[in-house]
């Protein structure tokens, strides 16, 4: 009498879909904390480039021996911030960084974005 032993290879159906649904779960429960640590990096590079905005502002003030005023400029389409020379010490009025394309005296120091797609929601 012969004896069959036979060797299975493989995993069943059960233990496939037992697998996927133990994967499922533990990206549920990672998603959260990836979409948490994804707007605190963006956030944290929008206040880096400002920041580098305003250093550039005070760097040029001093470099020029000039009056170079900051500011936050918005309107419907978002808002920008920007920085720009100015000969009048009272002068508060944020330069216009929206347009494309700077005119000589609207954020000739620095601006940022240069597009509004670069805050990446913030």
């Amino acid at each position: 009498m012969q004896s069959f032993s036979r060797r299975v290879f493989g995993f069943t159906l059960i233990e496939l879909m037992v697998t996927v649904v133990v994967m499922v779960v533990l990206m549920l429960i990672a998603f959260p904390s990836f979409q948490a640590f994804q707007q605190r990096t963006t956030i944290r590079g929008a206040s880096d480039e400002v920041l580098g905005v305003w250093n550039d502002a005070r760097f040029e003030a001093a470099k020029r021996n000039e009056n170079v005023k900051f500011g936050v400029y918005s309107d419907s389409t978002g808002f920008c911030v920007g920085a720009a020379t100015t000969t009048d010490p009272a002068d508060s009025t944020p330069c216009n960084c929206m347009q494309a394309l700077p005119s000589s005296q609207q954020c000739n120091i620095s601006r940022f974005p240069a597009n509004q797609r670069d805050w990446r929601g913030v």
